[in-house]
């Protein structure tokens, strides 16, 4: 195998984790190539890099360059070439179990609306006590208390304040990722 590029010409010694291919006609023609060259070539593989993600900004060309998401919407909205980035830079050819950061996670919780979470919280106090788990449904039944009596403080103003959307926030963080929250 050269140590050149079969894009530039010019001796690489990088790893080759990208693939670019090229169609002239009705031939085909694919190249394994670094990051460098695939920036030097980014026309021949990337359409859409001029649309940046709709929450944070960032552009395609810039998470290839960083290797870095901006927000959990970036997976969504880059989804397409995501799909081919990521495969060709891990080593393993095993599905990717990487953690979430504790950032997505504390979205994830601001997100959830206290009403569905108290509807969720019911059916799971509702599937425990028919399972026989009644410590589950005891320890389920105090967070839905808990959660009822933050709801019942903005229902008087129709809105929640700042305190009580942080409160339900750690509430619902707490309940969705116990293994997270025991070392807050």
């Amino acid at each position: 195998m050269s140590n050149n590029c079969p894009l530039t010409g010019k001796p690489c010694s990088k790893h080759r984790g990208y693939t670019v291919s090229e169609t002239k006609g009705e031939e085909s023609k694919s190249y394994a190539v670094c990051e460098d060259c695939m920036h030097l070539r980014k026309d021949l593989w990337i359409g859409d890099e001029h649309l940046d993600c709709p929450r944070c900004g960032m552009t395609l060309d810039s998470i290839i360059r960083s290797s870095r998401l901006g927000c959990p919407t970036c997976y969504d909205h880059f989804s397409e070439p995501l799909a081919f980035i990521i495969p060709s830079v891990q080593l393993s050819e095993e599905k990717h179990k990487g953690g979430e950061p504790h950032s997505f996670k504390r979205v994830r919780a601001e997100s959830l609306s206290p009403a569905r979470f108290a509807s969720d919280l019911l059916s799971l106090i509702k599937k425990a006590s028919s399972a026989g788990r009644y410590e589950e449904a005891r320890a389920l039944s105090e967070t839905l208390s808990r959660v009822r009596e933050i709801i019942a403080r903005s229902d008087e103003s129709g809105v929640l304040s700042p305190r009580d959307r942080a409160e339900i926030t750690e509430v619902i963080y707490r309940h969705m990722y116990p293994e997270s929250a025991e070392g807050l």
